[in-house]
């Protein structure tokens, strides 16, 4: 269920981002330009902070390999996947 309400509000944001533009077009109104610019700085804000957070993990310490089945060439493909994380050293 927490899948549903993530998605619905994904959704939400980028459909009140879609109709804020229109409006700011259609009306020519800056106002809904400025609603625009505050939901699209909330939006790039949030997406830096999420890869900042990845990135802050820490480097992977031990790797495993692992196969996958490529449908294209009908074949097993390995790949490598982080299954340690360590600390960055300061």
């Amino acid at each position: 269920m927490t899948y549903v309400f993530q998605a619905i509000l994904i959704v939400g944001y980028l459909a009140a981002l879609i109709f804020t533009i229109i409006k700011a077009v259609e009306e020519e109104d800056w106002r809904w330009l400025a609603a625009f610019a505050v939901l699209f700085i909330f939006l790039t804000a949030f997406i830096l902070k999420v890869s900042a957070e990845e990135e802050a993990k820490g480097p992977c310490t031990k790797y495993e390999t692992k196969w996958s089945y490529n449908a294209g060439t009908k074949t097993n493909m390995p790949y490598r996947d982080c299954v340690e994380r360590g600390e960055w050293i300061k």
